[in-house]
């Protein structure tokens, strides 16, 4: 999980959002650089190569207090996952 911090009142938030690590493959990391050089003058933000991910669920701003029980659920949930493949197809962007 990754975000930036919020300050709301008196509580600190944090976006935060589960998703899944990927490693690309040289081929996808050559379709992404020629799709940032198509759309250079777009406003997407980008994400650094070594954050690529699959977003499963964005939680929005999610106050501080909250995260350590979230990411005891997200580790117990993952016990029970085994790993497997993912083909990706296509992309996306939010907003």
């Amino acid at each position: 999980m990754a975000g930036c911090v919020i300050l709301t009142g008196l509580l600190m938030k944090k976006r935060l959002f589960i998703g899944i690590k990927i490693n690309p493959s040289p081929e996808f990391l050559r379709q992404i650089s020629e799709l940032k050089s198509v759309l250079v003058s777009s406003d997407i933000k980008w994400v650094e190569l070594d954050n690529i991910h699959v977003t499963l669920m964005f939680l929005g701003d999610v106050e501080t207090y909250k995260q350590p029980e979230i990411i005891l659920q997200l580790k117990t949930i993952s016990k029970s996952v085994k790993p497997f493949e993912i083909k990706l197809e296509g992309f996306g962007k939010f907003g």
